[in-house]
């Protein structure tokens, strides 16, 4: 066991460790990448997977919801 914390892909629902996932962070009015994992704020993490990828973009509601937005 590594004792990295385990993320949520939020596209698939796998889980994974931190360092194996995307992370965004919510900046300017869009989900921002952040790769040094070092943004402030609520991140939300998807796999590495092209359909993940393209799920997470285009999901607008759910980024909506994940980030708590209004």
């Amino acid at each position: 066991m590594t004792g990295e914390p385990i993320r949520t892909c939020i596209s698939c629902n796998r889980k994974a460790v931190k360092s194996e996932l995307i992370r965004y962070v919510w900046h300017d009015g869009s989900a921002q990448p952040d790769p040094l994992q070092k943004f402030a704020g609520r991140g939300a993490y998807h796999c590495d997977e092209h359909e993940c990828k393209e799920r997470f973009q285009a999901n607008r509601k759910r980024l909506k919801r994940v980030f708590r937005l209004t």
